[in-house]
Order: structure tokens, then C-alpha cells, then sequence
């Protein structure tokens, strides 16, 4: 009850400001008036608690962050590991998606190329092909603990993201194993893609077509 009576205390001073429930900052003066903390600053009050990280952002601006479209947004969508309610800060819309399996900060990474192959036909303002190549090209700087820590994070998305990381994995890198990705997939299902055979030779041992 003190902390929040000094919270509330300095906040009608103005001494610092409230973002929303539990988290303020202080604000910086410049000569366009008070400054407010940068989207990196707000981004990591979502996902980290102390060392530990709780959440990442995923959606459009990790799509733009990857490179795979020059589109913008003024929603940020954070994955975190339990349900929240949208809100609004600093001028964004803040929604949450959460993941049901428990992730840390060095799977960020490999969580963010997930997502954007489980989102690949609906990235604006590209096309499959092209984030293809460009997902493919970021995979390829992953070593071969990485790939296959990648190859695992992979059986929490749905069977098409699993069968994308499966071919890429099969045609690019031979000394992954992928067998039990390869036997997670229902042998009746075809995944529609419409990727170019030169990128994926072995598309259609994985039923993507």
C-alpha cells in the first residue's frame, strides 16, 4: 500500500507517468517537451520479467524486422505464455497471443521464423516465394544445435509450419534428422503453398503443393 501510495503520489507531481497497471516511467525532457520511453523500451516491459523473458513479439513488426515486407503497424502483438487482455500504450494497441509451451530468450529467434512460415501466405505486400527465400537465407545462419533446438520448437505449430520445416531442413541441411517430423504428418493432407519447386525440390515428399 506505501509503494502505490509514493506511485500515485508521484505521478500526480509528474514526476513520472503511468504507462498502464504496474509500469510507469520517467519521463525525459528535450526541447520538444517530454520524451517518451522508445517502442524497444516499451516492447521489453512486455516480455522480460527481471533475466527472465516472458514474452516476443511476433506478427507485423517481426515480419518487417525480418525483412519479409516493408509494411507497418501501430499494433504490437506480443506471444507470452498466458492469456491478456489488449491494451492500449503510448499510442499502440498492444494484443497478446499466447504459446502453449515454454520458451526462453534464445529460442526468440527461432520462434520469430516459425511463426512468419506458419504465417507465410498472409505477410502483406510479398509474396510466399520471396519470404521463402529470405527465411531460408536466415536458417541457413543457425548452427546445427540450433536447427535442430528450431526442428523441436516446431512440433507446437500446426502441420503445414511442420512440414515447411521439414523439406527446408531435408533439402538444405542433411545432417538434421527429420524423420519424426516427417511421421507427425498425416500422409492424406496436402498443405497449399504455391512454392516454386527450385526453392523446395522435395516439396512433394512432404505434400506441399
Amino acid at each position: 500500500m506505501a509503494l502505490a501510495k509514493s506511485l500515485s503520489r508521484l505521478t500526480k507531481e509528474g514526476q513520472i507517468v503511468r504507462l498502464s497497471r504496474g509500469k510507469y516511467y520517467k519521463s525525459q525532457k528535450s526541447v520538444f517537451g517530454d520524451l517518451k520511453p522508445d517502442e524497444n523500451q516499451l516492447i521489453h516491459s512486455l516480455t522480460q520479467v527481471g533475466d527472465k523473458t516472458i514474452g516476443y513479439v511476433t506478427g507485423l513488426a517481426a515480419f518487417n524486422a525480418l525483412g519479409l515486407t516493408s509494411q507497418v503497424s501501430n499494433t504490437l502483438i506480443i506471444a507470452r505464455g498466458s492469456n491478456q487482455p489488449s491494451k492500449d500504450i503510448m499510442g499502440y494497441k498492444i494484443r497478446f497471443v499466447k504459446r502453449d509451451f515454454k520458451f526462453s530468450r534464445d529460442d526468440v529467434k527461432f520462434l520469430q521464423i516459425l511463426d512468419a512460415l506458419k504465417d507465410i501466405k498472409s505477410i502483406p505486400d510479398t509474396s510466399v516465394n520471396e519470404s521463402l527465400k529470405i527465411l531460408i537465407a536466415f536458417i541457413h545462419k543457425l548452427e546445427v544445435k540450433e536447427l535442430q533446438r528450431m526442428a523441436r520448437l516446431s512440433f507446437n505449430y500446426p502441420p503445414s509450419t511442420r512440414a515447411l520445416v521439414g523439406a527446408i531442413l531435408e533439402n538444405q541441411f542433411s545432417e538434421i534428422r527429420v524423420v519424426s517430423l516427417y511421421r507427425s504428418l498425416n500422409p492424406l493432407s496436402k498443405y497449399r503453398f504455391g512454392i516454386n519447386p527450385g526453392l523446395l525440390p522435395n516439396k512433394l515428399k512432404w505434400n506441399i503443393v
